[in-house]
């Protein structure tokens, strides 16, 4: 357990969320972050046609929120639960007291949010300029290597943990072309998929690609 989780889990709450529970809503006062103890976790932003554009997937042992708690009276984007989720809770006013006892927890909370904004720097860049196929395989990629299957064969199997919808709104696209570019790497020979299983048959090849 990280040390900031320690210190601050007399200040915590645990609040159990069934599937598809709002959490918050973009433009409500930002009093409270959050870390994911099960679960999941869906950050996005709704556009007026009532459509939801995914901008980030949290995992157990993920905290959210943090950054508009730190720097910002409000939260821009909405969060709800993707799966029957269980939810530690941590008030801004307790947190911000518990810092000013403690300026090493302060530290520790500004390296995580520096560490978030390279990776949301980098999520950003990928989506600006590479073309989809490319978005995909770095997906897969990336999941391989965080489920860490293992295989007797040269095939290497990992299984997909969200709908291929919410996979579309994860690369920026759509669902139908988010299927066409499956396709194209089946045809290709990079992957075979059934359903939600996908197959790959050599990872040097789906890297070099």
């Amino acid at each position: 357990m990280s040390n900031w989780i320690k210190e601050l889990e007399s200040i915590s709450n645990t609040k159990k969320y069934a599937k598809n529970e709002l959490i918050f809503s973009a433009g409500e006062p930002a009093n409270y972050f959050y870390l994911v103890k099960t679960g999941a976790v869906r950050i996005y932003k709704s556009e007026l046609t009532g459509k939801e554009i995914e901008i980030n997937r949290i995992k157990p042992g993920q905290i959210f929120a943090e950054a508009f708690v730190l720097g910002n009276n409000i939260y821009t984007v909405s969060a709800s639960t993707a799966s029957e989720s269980e939810i530690i809770q941590y008030c801004k006013t307790d947190v911000i007291n518990e810092i000013n006892k403690n300026p090493k927890l302060g530290l520790a909370l500004i390296q995580i949010l520096a560490t978030r904004c390279i990776k949301l720097n980098q999520s950003i860049e990928n989506i600006s300029i590479e073309e989809l196929p490319k978005r995909l395989t770095r997906y897969i990629l990336r999941e391989i290597d965080t489920q860490k299957p293992n295989s007797s064969t040269h095939d290497c199997l990992i299984e997909l943990h969200i709908t291929k919808k919410e996979l579309a709104s994860q690369l920026g696209t759509i669902p139908e072309t988010l299927s066409r570019c499956f396709e194209k790497l089946h045809s290709l020979n990079l992957i075979k998929v059934f359903g939600k299983t996908i197959i790959i048959p050599d990872r040097n090849k789906l890297e070099t690609h």
